[in-house]
């Protein structure tokens, strides 16, 4: 079997007679079963000298395994301390990094806390990848989606979106079942999805802007032919409402910023007239200020009706832009959390599967 093969390539790697051993998130597809023969062989190894240097998100282990314990953030080592001094809560604190007041403040609506659901996302399962989530997206609020890179944050965007196969989910909107059987489809159905590779699955960075503004909205045109003067003629609008820093449409999107190649795809979007709009990391590789701005037209876009799932692995950014966050752990939603208890330090609590103070 898989975990099988896993244990011995594992078992492989004790039997090399290192002095120094490092485990990169080695438990991962393991089954209860497995974990407990590698921890066993751990301390068998540790206990003859063998120094193991253990990398993991799931902190039950680290505390279990290791006698100290060093948390990176963003690049940075904040601390490394013995194990019996620490508590879960106080890694997890640390791993929090920052605070949310650098971050552009969203004005989030009261109204949206007791509007009816706009969006349902029902029971979609994927056997070992997405366990039966089920949730609402509040007419004029942004839905944000947490966890750990491998908690199924993304898989489960495919699935709504109709690009990843799935064993059961059913998207309403509007009272109306929407499930799209391709992308195609959901495009066709109002649905649109702004990846996490923009350059690779965005974009067709070699093309002019105005071609990128026009792709999703082929799939709407029975015809499949272009306008050119009213593909241009638009994509000059849509250009000045997102406030592309361009000369003209007609640049190739190779030579924009990062910042302005998300807008381009934002407006591939809204030019296919899309109701609903994942987000998955929409702010990875920009600066500051276009940060800010991609924001402010996410909060424009929900006043506007839309519908917005926000994918972010940035914990601070999920908090201060979204009204509520549904936070992923192990292909399940763990938690949806709002109001007081919608804060970092909670998002992370149950990303990690700490629960409770200590």
């Amino acid at each position: 079997t898989f975990i099988e093969k896993k244990l011995i390539s594992i078992a492989k790697a004790f039997s090399r007679q290192a002095k120094i051993l490092i485990l990169d998130e080695p438990t991962a597809s393991l089954d209860e079963k497995g974990r407990a023969i590698l921890f066993k062989i751990i301390k068998k190894h540790t206990e003859k000298g063998l120094s193991v240097i253990y990398i993991s998100h799931n902190l039950g282990e680290i505390f279990e395994v290791c006698d100290r314990v060093t948390v990176f953030v963003d690049g940075k080592k904040i601390s490394t301390s013995a194990v019996k001094d620490v508590t879960m809560n106080d890694v997890v604190r640390q791993m929090i990094g920052r605070s949310t007041t650098s971050l552009y403040a969203r004005a989030l609506q009261p109204a949206a806390a007791t509007a009816e659901p706009a969006l349902r996302i029902e029971d979609f399962h994927k056997a070992g990848v997405v366990e039966h989530v089920s949730f609402d997206v509040r007419k004029g609020e942004i839905f944000g989606l947490g966890g750990l890179v491998g908690s199924g944050r993304t898989e489960l965007a495919g699935m709504i979106f109709g690009l990843d196969k799935k064993d059961s989910g059913r998207v309403i909107l509007h009272g109306k079942d929407v499930t799209p059987a391709t992308p195609s489809d959901a495009i066709r159905k109002g649905i649109g999805f702004l990846t996490e590779d923009r350059k690779s699955t965005g974009l067709v960075i070699k093309r002019p802007i105005f071609e990128n503004m026009s792709f999703a909205r082929f799939a709407k045109n029975p015809t499949g032919f272009m306008n050119l003067p009213r593909e241009r003629t638009d994509s000059d609008r849509l250009s000045g409402e997102l406030d592309i820093k361009t000369p003209s449409v007609l640049q190739r999107v190779i030579n924009l910023s990062g910042g302005n190649q998300q807008k381009v795809v934002l407006a591939k979007w809204l030019y296919a007239e899309s109701e609903v709009l994942i987000f998955d990391e929409p702010t990875v590789g920009i600066d500051v200020g276009a940060k800010t701005e991609i924001y402010r037209m996410m909060d424009d876009l929900v006043k506007q009706g839309k519908v917005i799932i926000m994918i972010s692995s940035d914990t601070p950014e999920l908090v201060a832009v979204s009204d509520r966050v549904g936070v992923m752990r192990n292909g399940r939603l763990a938690a949806v959390l709002e109001g007081g208890q919608k804060n970092a330090e909670n998002v992370l609590r149950y990303a990690l599967g700490v629960d409770g103070e200590e």
